[in-house]
């Protein structure tokens, strides 16, 4: 088309060739559209990242190549998903190297770093300070140990250390571990997921001990001193003091739950996934629907310097803090609109990232009672659900209330239930357009703290 409007096509099929391409392969799979031209289009920066942004956020990776630094090449640089991916070719003979590199890019990129993550059942610890090498970071309780490598990433990672009961007797997946890497296109994936599984039947028996041999040391007797057989004195019993019987007095309560006085420390954990850029029954894509209903979330607390606070946190491959606990309203709208979609669903890292949002003891408000809502649209991947709820386990042990909401029909509703904190803290949307009324029973469904109560105090 003249003026290169052909991109206002060329962009949406494209990425629409790639969806029908990846219907039969595995979600892993990349996507990859790249942009070559010589920048001559008339279409604005803004224009043809618009075109670019619909790919991206369903996960396709964008890559530009641009001839001869032409005066409208930045609309190019505008469209790709990192700065790296876009290459210059100043010169025809440079065009054969601007494509090796992104060639390299995609199919070579270089590990840069590494992070090797166990997560120990809570009936074993491990003994502290007993890994070799020391650890990056370990938790107090010694139930997660993590260490980190930068480059050059060793081919081969060995970590060792012991591992102490905590119960009598355990059967069970015992640690699970994740290894992520760090490209040096900045790109962070999951290669490798395993556990290791103990069995034990009960306590150490106590290693017996011989008693010592006595040794027979002759003692000469003492000779008898006559002694003067003393003379026995009565001496009367105290009278008993009466002791006056308890005493119960009644008591008359009337005690509510009141909604508006409850404060809570809450992070919305919302599933990232690229199953997020389907349409919902009104035809936009299901993130955004859920985006809505955050915001609308946040419009029912009381978000002020004595009041609710929120956390943002997001997940796909890994789960990440978008806004920390805050009662900053543009912090957290802002933290919403930042959501990008990505491939996987890791719902064992969602939980942890969002129990560790509600751990910061520098944002946390003592009287706020902590809360996680996670919502997802999808089965966990690559890490089984078992990992979730075990982690879920350990959210609602450390005081945290968990809500779980399932949106559509392909979720583990049997998992995401046991994750859930109550039997009504599981809740299930059948279309994204649901969301902002399933997020308003959660708020309605937020229960008192115990110290509220007068039992509690």
């Amino acid at each position: 088309m003249p003026g290169g409007e052909w991109y206002h096509d060329a962009i949406p099929e494209a990425h629409r060739q790639l969806r029908l391409g990846m219907r039969n392969r595995p979600d892993y799979t990349e996507r990859i559209m790249i942009l070559v031209g010589d920048g001559s289009e008339t279409l604005t920066e803004q224009k043809m990242s618009q075109l670019a942004t619909r790919p991206k956020i369903e996960g396709t990776r964008v890559m530009a190549i641009c001839f001869y630094r032409h005066p409208l090449c930045p609309t190019y640089e505008a469209t790709v998903s990192v700065p790296d991916d876009y290459v210059l070719a100043r010169t025809p003979a440079d065009y054969d190297a601007a494509v090796a590199t992104l060639t390299e890019r995609i199919l070579g990129p270089r590990i840069v770093a590494a992070s090797v993550e166990h997560r120990l059942a809570p009936a074993v610890a491990a003994v502290q300070s007993s890994a070799v090498p020391a650890t990056s970071y370990e938790s107090s309780d010694g139930r997660v140990l993590r260490w980190d490598y930068g480059s050059p990433v060793p081919d081969a990672i060995t970590t060792t250390y012991r591992i102490a009961p905590q119960v009598d007797a355990f059967s069970g997946t015992v640690v699970t571990t994740t290894l992520t890497i760090t490209d040096d296109v900045g790109f962070g994936r999951v290669v490798d997921v395993s556990t290791a599984d103990l069995d034990v039947t009960g306590p150490c028996a106590p290693t017996p001990t011989t008693p010592p041999t006595a040794t027979a040391t002759p003692t000469r007797a003492p000779s008898p001193t006559p002694t003067r057989t003393p003379r026995a004195t009565v001496t009367p019993a105290p009278s008993p003091t009466p002791v006056a019987p308890p005493i119960y007095l009644p008591i008359g309560l009337h005690e509510r739950c009141d909604p508006t006085q409850q404060r809570i420390d809450v992070a919305l954990v919302i599933d990232a996934s690229t199953s997020m850029s389907e349409l919902t029954r009104a035809g936009r894509t299901k993130i955004a629907a859920a985006l809505t209903a955050a915001h609308a979330f946040l419009d029912l607390l009381q978000l002020d310097p004595l009041g609710d606070q929120a956390a943002i946190v997001t997940f796909n491959s890994d789960a990440w803090i978008l806004a920390p606990l805050s009662s900053n309203r543009s912090d957290l709208d802002a933290a919403l609109d930042a959501v990008t979609l990505g491939q996987q669903t890791r719902l064992d890292r969602a939980v942890a990232v969002g129990t560790q949002a509600l751990a910061d003891r520098t944002r946390r408000r003592p009287g706020n009672e902590p809360v996680l809502v996670l919502l997802t649209d999808g089965r966990a991947n690559p890490v089984p659900i078992e990992a979730a709820v075990s982690e879920a386990d350990l959210t609602k042990a450390a005081g945290v209330t968990v809500f779980t909401i399932g949106l559509g029909e392909d979720i583990d509703a049997e998992g995401l239930a046991a994750m859930a904190s109550m039997a009504s803290g599981f809740l299930r949307a059948p279309d994204a357009e649901d969301l902002a009324a399933v997020y308003a029973q959660v708020a309605r469904s937020i229960p008192c703290l115990a110290s509220a109560w007068w039992g509690g105090r």
